[in-house]
């Protein structure tokens, strides 16, 4: 008896360990995974110049890379730079150039406050997740060109040429979350716009066009007849239903001409179509205008024609008359996303990031006016899930606005 009781106190405590270490085992492969699944690796990014020494008016390249030994996946950056010393040329005219090895490729200029936004990632990713198939695109490490783009020095001095915030780039882990890499240094553009005598440094470049100091201003005239009047239909995203009244944005473009109508009042129908109207004060009437459309949440959509159905590309189309103008652009949607921020004088900056998701994740579940106002981008009431954040997650495939 007292043999077949020591048997059984053994079996039972080879059990036992059996167990405690499978727990173990378990553990340290779940602590593992964790550890697989989120990788760091290192990186330096930095700006340099196609010219060495450039002069008032001439043009040249600044290329954004990152130095690393892995491979780099996506990246989002964002540089900045004194407008009062050079010129960034716009997006959309082959003067900003992402390397091509990036599929999903967005930039956005914004010379009003010196600052240009890069961003691409790479084949097989799903635009804007960096997340990979199984097999991995072929790709590239060490001293990565990821982006260029032109520069015109129209003054004297230092450009101020450098990154801002953020700046995000990963590297390709297979089979997990991407790699972070970490940035142990961004190195701004150390150069100096030096006054020329009206020409360019480089034979066949372009030639500076001398300022005269206290040369008048072209004030626009008001057409014969009265200034155009621009009615028009909007539609946005994921409102289907009369909601209620909004104010949107309306830009008009065209040359040197950028207008600006704020606080535009705009009704809904029962099909969740807006119509508003807005007298152009100030824009002569004429052809090849374009006209921009901002909600009070959402991303600025750029219309270059009546009942447009797709992505606007190139110069507009647009002809305004003196007296009514009737538009529908309502059959493509503005996107959401692009959330006022209370801390910043409820601005909005013109891309949907992360930045936008902590101002609606602070407010879910909210029914109050103020989170309203910020968070409600299907305008039905609450701040919510299914009718909100569903809507920004598309919109971030997006990300950045459209300009020029």
């Amino acid at each position: 008896m007292e043999t077949n009781y020591k048997k059984k106190i053994l079996i039972l405590g080879s059990l036992c360990l059996v167990f405690l270490g499978l727990i173990f085992s378990l553990s340290f492969l779940g602590q593992r995974r964790v550890t697989q699944e989120r990788a760091y690796g290192a990186g330096t990014l930095s700006l340099t110049s196609s010219v060495a020494n450039p002069t008032v008016g001439q043009e040249f390249w600044v290329e954004a890379r990152v130095n690393t030994a892995e491979k780099v996946s996506m990246f989002d950056l964002v540089i900045s730079y004194n407008k009062a010393i050079v010129d960034v040329m716009p997006a959309g005219e082959g003067d900003v150039v992402v390397n091509s090895l990036y599929d999903c490729r967005t930039v956005k200029t914004d010379d009003n406050n010196g600052k240009i936004i890069l961003q691409g990632a790479i084949k097989n990713v799903v635009c804007g997740t960096a997340r990979f198939e199984d097999n991995p695109p072929a790709q590239v490490t060490g001293n990565v060109l990821l982006a260029k783009f032109k520069v015109k020095g129209i003054a004297a001095g230092n450009p101020q040429i450098s990154f801002g915030n953020p700046n995000i780039i990963y590297g390709f882990n297979p089979n997990q979350a991407d790699t972070i890499i970490t940035l142990s240094a961004k190195n701004p553009l150390v150069i100096t716009i030096v006054a020329g005598s009206g020409a360019t440094a480089t034979p066949g470049g372009p030639t500076a066009t001398p300022t005269v100091t206290g040369s008048p201003t072209a004030t626009p005239t008001t057409p014969p007849g009265g200034n155009p009047v621009l009615n028009f239909k909007i539609k946005f995203q994921g409102v289907t239903v009369k909601r209620a009244d909004q104010k949107v944005k309306v830009i008009v473009k065209k040359g040197s001409l950028n207008k600006t109508f704020g606080d535009v009042s705009v009704v809904s129908d029962d099909n969740g179509i807006y119509s508003g109207s807005v007298t152009l004060t100030e824009v002569p009437a004429g052809g090849n205008y374009k006209i921009f459309i901002k909600g009070p949440k959402h991303l600025a959509r750029k219309f270059c024609e009546n009942n447009q159905a797709g992505r606007c590309v190139g110069s507009g189309k647009v002809t305004l008359a003196a007296g009514a103008n009737t538009f529908d652009f309502s059959k493509i949607v503005l996107e959401a996303g692009d959330l006022p921020n209370p801390s910043d004088s409820n601005k909005q900056d013109g891309v949907v990031n992360s930045v936008d998701y902590s101002l609606w994740k602070s407010r879910i579940g909210n029914e109050d006016a103020d989170s309203l106002a910020v968070a409600d981008v299907n305008f039905d009431g609450i701040v919510n899930f299914t009718g909100d954040w569903m809507l920004m997650r598309v919109t971030l495939e997006t990300k950045y606005e459209e300009e020029e």
